[in-house]
């Protein structure tokens, strides 16, 4: 701010310190997978572990893996019946920054609710 340097510093770190508190407060809840997180979150995790995106348990109706990813338990990746095409390979839509993104975010805080949303909060 011209005249003022203490509030032309001051003043805007306190508007995002204030989107912040906002942004990360809560960002946990809902302790679920929501809405398209559900091909978001698995492909995430595929590409920081694998490489590549995997096939994953269940399906969009029967979303076995989002039930077992919020339990806990992250060995959700469909078993290919032959062994060398192992990772079974996936159909991939999405563009993957913003999965490379999220992995972040998952390895940073793991595999919650928090680390998930973690990366596209901070981007955001």
């Amino acid at each position: 701010m011209p005249g003022n340097v203490l509030w032309g510093w001051l003043g805007p770190l306190l508007v995002a310190g204030f989107g912040a508190i906002l942004r990360f407060a809560g960002l946990g809840r809902p302790h679920a997978v929501v809405f398209d997180e559900t091909f978001y979150v698995k492909d995430a995790f595929a590409l920081i572990t694998y490489g590549v995106e995997r096939a994953s348990l269940g399906t969009v109706e029967n979303p076995i893996a989002d039930r077992m990813l919020i339990a806990g338990d992250t060995d959700i990746w469909v078993r290919c019946p032959q062994p060398e095409a192992d990772p079974c390979p996936l159909y991939v839509a999405h563009p993957p920054l913003g999965k490379w993104m999220i992995g972040v975010g998952e390895q940073l805080f793991g595999m919650t609710p928090f680390g998930w949303r973690f990366a596209g909060a901070l981007v955001g």
